[in-house]
């Protein structure tokens, strides 16, 4: 059988059941036939492929072919591969479903393979997208929003998809505390199972008449069936000063820091995120652990997060911080 290549692109629709067609034969490395009463399918839509012999259920997607309806009644389809799992073959007997990804599909469970990552517009529901971020304490993935999504937190965060590929972003409540800044994240690579993004920010230092700039590398690679490991490196890339006469003089500036981590993804799509951090400028050990509840449009994330695991307390600064959020995604 095939094995997963491009991502897939799900035409959602709401739908009071889930209908079935059983699949008869499979006619080539390619192609399969699937017939029966419950569904009549139109030539272009989307079907996954579910699986009753596994706990994953679904594992692939198919367009259709042709559909015509037999002289015995049934609908008789034939259908190409788009997708399939690299862990599960295909076998007659399997049924392909029309489900409905703008809510919660109770067959479509938590599973890396499951991302949608390319679809026909913005109903489809966030639980089953890649996070964009995750938190404010701990950073950003290398997922780049869909052209002209909306992505906002209750922090002040807001970012907009330019391009599919191009992400601008800002801190607004950095506006209010004299520290304006901006973002641009552009997705260099993207394939089944890596991603790769840069970002450049530039930030006003409080209190301050110089600008920082930042560069940062974001590493998404999905390691298992349930894990998506992140990394990401910042870079003090220089500090400008707003006095012409210190122009020239470009310094390092802003805190460099490497980190990784990692993303269990459960059953429910919610997501358990931890890891190790390190920063270049306090020479110091860090680390974080969250829980992020998905649901169709908001998500709400709990946290607890350090610069260094060694101080005890309490301190946004050199200690820990435990931090609720809430954002949303349109």
């Amino acid at each position: 059988m095939l094995w997963a290549q491009n991502d897939f692109k799900i035409q959602s629709k709401s739908l009071e059941a889930i209908p079935e067609l059983t699949i008869d034969e499979i006619m080539d490395e390619t192609s399969l036939r699937a017939s029966g009463y419950a569904l009549s399918p139109a030539p272009g839509q989307v079907l996954a492929i579910r699986s009753k012999a596994t706990d994953v259920e679904i594992v692939g997607f198919v367009e259709i072919l042709t559909s015509k309806i037999r002289n015995d009644g049934k609908v008789e389809i034939r259908a190409k591969v788009l997708r399939l799992s690299r862990y599960h073959f295909v076998r007659p007997g399997d049924t392909l479903v029309q489900l409905d990804l703008t809510t919660e599909e109770p067959v479509y469970r938590g599973h890396t393979e499951l991302f949608v990552r390319s679809w026909s517009g913005p109903d489809i529901s966030s639980r089953y997208r890649p996070l964009f971020t995750q938190g404010v304490s701990i950073g950003e993935t290398a997922q780049s929003l869909q052209r002209d999504e909306i992505f906002m937190s209750l922090y002040g965060h807001l970012s907009y998809g330019l391009t599919d590929r191009l992400t601008v972003g800002s801190l607004m409540t950095g506006f209010l505390l004299d520290s304006p800044n901006g973002n641009l994240k552009y997705k260099i690579w993207d394939e089944n199972s890596d991603t790769v993004s840069t970002a450049l920010s530039v930030t006003k230092i409080r209190e301050s008449s110089s600008t920082a700039l930042n560069l940062t590398i974001y590493w998404d690679a999905i390691t298992s069936d349930k894990m998506v490991s992140h990394a990401l490196a910042t870079f003090a890339v220089a500090t400008l000063s707003s006095d012409v006469k210190d122009i020239a003089a470009i310094k390092g500036a802003g805190s460099s820091s490497f980190q990784t981590g990692y993303e269990l993804v459960l059953d429910s799509w919610d997501r358990v995120l931890f890891g190790p951090s390190y920063n270049f400028e306090l020479k110091s050990l860090g680390g974080y652990l969250a829980y992020v509840r998905v649901w169709n449009h908001f998500h709400l994330s709990g946290s607890l997060s350090t610069v260094d695991v060694r101080e005890l307390k309490l301190d946004p600064k050199t200690g820990y911080v435990a931090l609720v959020e809430a954002y949303w995604r349109f």
